[in-house]
């Protein structure tokens, strides 16, 4: 009978046990969280065009996402957004850009930067000129009015700096390449020259065209003036010329 009661014990003992213990638990996972939220865009752009912004949100696991924010303008008037996040320039100013999402938020200040940009052709008075005697004579101050065509391209890198084609059609000689900016109150600033060569590649002339102010007037037409200088080699000159814009439209 000993053994039997022994070996009863024994199972009692090993079922007892095995009722006691505990399956291995696994780890509890922790959902990452938002850490920050980033505007993707451009810093800039032109009066009369759009362009289209995105936002991303980094968790706390190092991963990056993209999200649709709710996205709000602060000057109206200066530029709107859609839902979409399509900005529209509206006027020459700043605007700042916030979006939110997920509880955080996140800002930019954009520049909208008035719109120069294609052919320009009008008309202009001489103001006054300084030159040899003679050379003047048919430049009479509201006399005579002169053709002027202005072609303006802003760099798509960094839109408030513009290239521009002068030419004063009456004289297949006076064309200069410009360069310049469009200033913080909105108005376009060029200056920028041409060397004229004789058919031996000698120089003839240098045509100036400098300190060329302009500011739009209700989008589609400009006024402004310039200061042209033309220093001729032989015989050795310079003919100064201050001229206003009478009117000037984009065609």
């Amino acid at each position: 009978m000993r053994p039997f009661h022994f070996i009863s014990a024994l199972a009692f003992l090993v079922v007892t046990s095995a009722c006691g213990s505990k399956p291995p638990t696994s780890p509890t996972l922790v959902e990452p969280t938002v850490t920050g939220l980033a505007i993707r865009g451009t810093d800039a752009l032109l009066t009369g065009t759009a362009s289209d912004f995105s936002a991303t949100v980094t968790l706390t696991d190092g991963t990056v996402r993209a999200v649709t924010p709710a996205w709000t303008s602060s000057n109206h008037a200066v530029a709107m957004i859609n839902e979409a996040g399509r900005l529209e320039g509206k006027s020459h100013g700043s605007t700042t850009l916030t979006a939110s999402s997920a509880g955080q938020t996140a800002s930019r200040t954009i520049r909208v930067i008035n719109n120069y940009g294609g052919v320009w052709q009008g008309q202009f008075v001489n103001n006054g000129c300084d030159a040899p005697p003679g050379f003047c004579a048919a430049m009479e101050f509201d006399f005579f009015h002169f053709p002027v065509s202005l072609t303006v391209s802003h760099s798509e890198a960094d839109p408030g700096q513009v290239t521009a084609l002068f030419q004063l059609p009456n004289f297949s000689w006076m064309i200069a390449k410009l360069s310049g900016n469009v200033t913080a109150d909105g108005r376009l600033n060029l200056s920028g020259s041409n060397v004229v060569t004789n058919s031996d590649g000698t120089r003839s002339l240098t045509f100036t065209v400098g300190a060329w102010d302009s500011a739009l007037v209700d989008g589609g037409s400009m006024k402004g003036r310039w200061v042209q200088r033309t220093t001729n080699v032989k015989p050795a000159y310079d003919e100064i010329m201050e001229n206003e814009l009478v009117t000037m439209t984009r065609r």
